[in-house]
């Protein structure tokens, strides 16, 4: 890749045929989004110039076509929903607070998706998929940590972490 690469790739399917592919963000400038082959080759539509990450990537299929979509985050304040193909969603870019300094998780609310996000602004972001806030959350202090998700007795509940060392749990509404 020629570039830094530290965030964590996720395997998904990106194309139609039947190997799963490799994506990742760099760090480097400029950042680049990368989809790759199992074999080494890009995917159609990568890499993408984009900005630089530091985190991971989420992988969900928004657009309905039985591939999956990317979410990710960047040094520039920014969530990005790039589909398949490599085109970025309408909408998208959501700005934040702050940096991305944890990967994006996306919740399946049945009938939608929510992406759910720390920024280093302390706000945890859900943005839904046509790029509007559903809600934020302002915690103590900044967040590197990836949201996670528990159905309990109370629904499901979106729990991550504050650099501060509190533990959060909220519900799907904030």
């Amino acid at each position: 890749a020629n570039q830094f690469l530290i965030g964590t790739p996720a395997l998904g399917n990106l194309d139609d045929d039947d190997d799963l592919e490799i994506v990742f963000g760099s760090y480097s400038s400029p950042g680049k989004v990368y989809a790759i082959n199992i074999d080494g080759s890009d995917v159609d539509g990568f890499p993408l110039n984009l900005e630089r990450t530091q985190k991971g990537v989420a992988l969900a299929d928004f657009n309905g076509n039985g591939l999956d979509d990317i979410v990710i985050g960047t040094e520039t304040d920014e969530v990005y929903l790039i589909y398949d193909d490599g085109t970025i969603a309408s909408g998208f870019p959501y700005v934040t607070g702050d940096k991305i300094r944890s990967a994006p998780s996306i919740l399946n609310l049945g009938d939608s998706l929510l992406i759910v996000v720390g920024s280093k602004d302390g706000s945890l972001y859900a943005i839904n998929e046509d790029a509007s806030l559903r809600f934020s959350f302002e915690s103590d202090d900044d967040i590197y940590t990836s949201p996670t998700f528990l159905e309990s007795s109370q629904g499901t509940m979106i729990f991550f972490g504050s650099d501060n060392g509190t533990l959060y749990a909220v519900d799907i509404n904030g």
